[in-house]
């Protein structure tokens, strides 16, 4: 039995060596500073509408079916439009994984927001998995949504202020009876730290969480994973609270005592393409251990 399970331990590490060597760092470098070029773009903005079209315009060129979730959104600020924007990769099964971010830039008045990290990061990301797995033969359907409206416009989220996009598309899920069909929804943000360290947000799936940490160990970069957890309220909130199985992959401490948070020092100059490159291999391995269930 020993002799079987150390056989089937190889296999899937070399598996997912050669499923991790399809990201590509300069992909990823390419998505980033794109989208930093588009800073600032919080919700509601021109240069959001802008980001919005490069997105759907990259979506559509590996091959997913884009769809638009527009919405008005009752804001501080008061009405305001947003989209969501959702990219559909078909697999065999009837089963679905969502892989997230948020696309929004959080808006301050007295200094541009680059929001390098904030979300450029998870956004580069999202959208290098889903040119990688364009190119394969998925079992689940993957699901690629970036969220219009994660950031408040106060200064924190509040049950009234933030998270619109996710809330809001999260009601339409359950309108439909859709929420039934997810196998698990996968959160990316503020993934690219040069110091990057992967806290388990104790609200998350603990499941989820220790496949994503087998992944890091397995890739060779347990280093990522912080072993101090956290709790963090973000996009994948209003899924767990319909009884989602979900997950935050979040290193919510960027920067020295987490001082480049909501800064002009989340800049391009701060971010690690190279960590967003170990966040993306791990998501990897870890859509492939799920499939194998």
């Amino acid at each position: 039995m020993k002799k079987y399970f150390i056989i089937f331990f190889i296999f899937f590490f070399f598996l997912t060596f050669l499923m991790a060597e399809d990201i590509d760092v300069n992909h990823i470098k390419y998505y980033l500073e794109k989208i930093v070029s588009f800073a600032p773009h919080p919700s509601g903005s021109k240069n959001i509408q802008k980001l919005r079209k490069f997105i759907i315009d990259e979506l559509k060129k590996d091959g997913l079916v884009v769809k638009k979730d527009e919405f008005i959104a009752d804001t501080p600020y008061g009405k305001i439009k947003m989209v969501n924007i959702v990219g559909i990769l078909m697999g065999k099964s009837g089963g679905e994984v969502y892989l997230a971010s948020h696309y929004d830039s959080k808006l301050f008045k007295k200094f541009k927001f680059v929001g390098a990290n904030d979300s450029g990061s998870s956004t580069a990301a999202l959208l290098e998995l889903a040119r990688v797995l364009s190119k394969k033969k998925n079992f689940f359907t993957y699901v690629f949504v970036f969220f219009d409206g994660e950031e408040a416009f106060g200064r924190d989220i509040t049950d009234r202020d933030g998270l619109y996009g996710s809330k809001h598309f999260v009601k339409k899920l359950k309108e439909k009876g859709a929420l039934s069909n997810i196998e698990a929804f996968i959160l990316l943000d503020m993934i690219g730290d040069k110091d990057l360290q992967i806290s388990r947000d104790n609200y998350s799936s603990k499941e989820l969480f220790e496949i994503f940490s087998r992944c890091a160990s397995i890739g060779g970069y347990p280093e990522i994973i912080s072993p101090y957890p956290t709790y963090v309220i973000d996009d994948h909130t209003p899924f767990l609270k319909e009884g989602v199985k979900a997950i935050d992959i979040i290193d919510f401490n960027y920067g020295p005592n987490n001082s480049y948070w909501h800064t002009k020092e989340d800049n391009l100059k701060h971010v690690s393409t190279n960590s967003i490159y170990l966040v993306c291999k791990a998501i990897l391995c870890m859509l492939r251990e799920l499939e194998s269930f």
